[in-house]
């Protein structure tokens, strides 16, 4: 018998995204058992977004659960899984809806990004660990970040509610190298 997939709609898919990134927040207050499903949940979330960053974090997660045994063999198996992942994903492509008046952020995996429908954001900034960059808001921004940046992200604020549009090609700004501390 042939399963059907599952569809869901951007509504439920945004929905699904912020209760899972707030339990992930939240993981050191659960048991562990819930912990250590939180953060399987969290790494199977952020692979399948592209979000490369938060995926290689909730490896680091899920290798410092107090009472939970992550083998250093499933550790390096899990890691490559992403690492591969990374690799044949040359493009990412991500959509942030601006509510009014807050702050959103998109964590980067990929080094040259393209900001679509950004005309009207009051502020649209990349911070990386080492620097902050400002953007000019703009309907089509494109920048490359340095390649020895890492930990890096896309903040946006808007006064009325957006969709921008991001796109993320070329080198890979996260590796398993990455370190989540």
């Amino acid at each position: 018998m042939v399963e059907k997939p599952i569809l869901l709609s951007s509504t439920t898919m945004v929905w699904l995204d912020e209760q899972l990134s707030v339990a992930y927040l939240l993981r050191a207050k659960l048991p562990t058992d819930i912990q250590y499903l939180v953060a399987k949940s969290a790494l199977q979330w952020y692979s399948f977004k592209g979000d490369f960053n938060l995926a290689y974090n909730a490896i680091y997660a899920l290798d410092n659960i107090e009472g939970k045994q992550f083998s250093e063999e499933n550790k390096l198996a899990t890691i490559k899984q992403i690492d591969d992942l990374l690799a044949r994903t040359p493009q990412i492509n991500s959509q942030i809806n601006v509510s009014k008046d807050k702050l959103s952020y998109l964590s980067l995996s990929r080094g040259s990004i393209k900001i679509e429908g950004a005309s009207d954001v009051s502020k649209l900034q990349i911070r990386c660990a080492d620097q902050v960059i400002d953007l000019e808001a703009s309907e089509s921004v494109n920048y490359v970040i340095d390649e020895q940046s890492r930990r890096c992200g896309l903040l946006v604020k808007s006064a009325s509610p957006a969709e921008i549009k991001v796109k993320q090609t070329g080198y890979a700004i996260v590796n398993s190298k990455y370190d989540a501390s």
